[in-house]
């Protein structure tokens, strides 16, 4: 009867193993099926496999095992787990056309728009390109918008709404350009400006400008310049964004974002593997449980 037992549960076990490697991707069961999806080793290194077994468990903890809660960032890390795994063109496609089609992907097109011609990339380079073209088609059609009419609308102070409207500018204009003086020099200098103005404005407001000050709109705008700092102010601000993530003012991914980063500056290893472009190690499983307790991130 043991034997039975032992023989039955081998077998099942090997039936969802075979199972989860064949899963067949499409637009529409994408989510559904990435929940269940467990990755076969394509030939990569050990410590990269650990890590996209990371992120995959992040990203699933993340949604809370909920194919309803799949957002744009969740996309994006599925990309490049993706990648990285070298699963199909095929799947890799619909990881991309999903961060496309999901709400707020042109901003994230755009935005990445430098990291995207990285030759990782390669395998779906005329769609990036394509998607692109098609996104700073919409940036222009939306080059007239009214600010005086969202603030009043939504009962935003117009000045500040204004203001962080200009550091949004300001943070992206020279970000992506394929210039490197432009990219690094031109930027530097704005960078500097932005967190100067955003220490100004942290002084008077003394919160995070976040949906209930300035709207859906431009509520990543401080958390981006701030990203885009250095240690010290990532140090300083890091307890604010926590606050702003609890108040919901702001996204967990941000949240895990900043953390990645200013942990990888700090001390070279990072909790959640969203900066994998800086070539941070992941901190080990004791490490991450503790960070990820300190800020109110679900961890398993």
């Amino acid at each position: 009867m043991k034997s039975r037992l032992l023989f039955i549960t081998f077998y099942f076990i090997v039936v969802q193993t075979i199972l989860s490697q064949n899963i067949k991707f499409t637009f529409n069961n994408f989510e559904k099926e990435f929940l269940k999806f467990k990755p076969k080793n394509n030939g990569i290194s050990d410590k990269d496999f650990k890590n996209d077994l990371i992120t995959i468990k992040n990203i699933k903890s993340d949604v809370k095992n909920n194919p309803n809660n799949f957002n744009v960032a969740d996309y994006l890390n599925v990309l490049h787990v993706f990648l990285s795994l070298k699963e199909s063109r095929e799947n890799i496609l619909i990881a991309f056309e999903k961060l496309k089609n999901a709400n707020s992907g042109c901003q994230y097109i755009l935005y990445f728009e430098k990291q995207f011609k990285d030759i990782h990339y390669e395998i779906i380079r005329n769609e990036i390109e394509n998607a692109t073209n098609f996104c700073k088609g919409q940036k222009n059609n939306v080059a007239n918008f009214d600010i005086v009419y969202y603030s009043k609308q939504n009962n935003l102070d117009i000045n500040l709404v204004k203001l962080i409207s200009k550091i949004k500018e300001n943070d992206l204009k020279f970000r992506n350009k394929d210039n490197i003086e432009d990219r690094i020099k031109k930027q530097r200098v704005l960078d500097v400006k932005n967190q100067k103005s955003i220490d100004s404005l942290f002084q008077i407001h003394k919160s995070y400008l976040g949906v209930s000050m300035v709207g859906e709109k431009f509520q990543t705008v401080m958390w981006s310049v701030i990203q885009h700092s250095n240690v010290e102010m990532m140090e300083k601000y890091l307890p604010i964004i926590h606050k702003a993530y609890l108040k919901e003012d702001i996204f967990q991914y941000n949240l895990r974002m900043l953390i990645d980063r200013f942990y990888g500056l700090k001390y070279g290893y990072q909790i959640y593997g969203s900066q994998s472009g800086f070539g941070f190690d992941m901190a080990n499983s004791t490490t991450r449980s503790k960070i990820s307790k300190k800020y109110n991130i679900d961890y398993k």
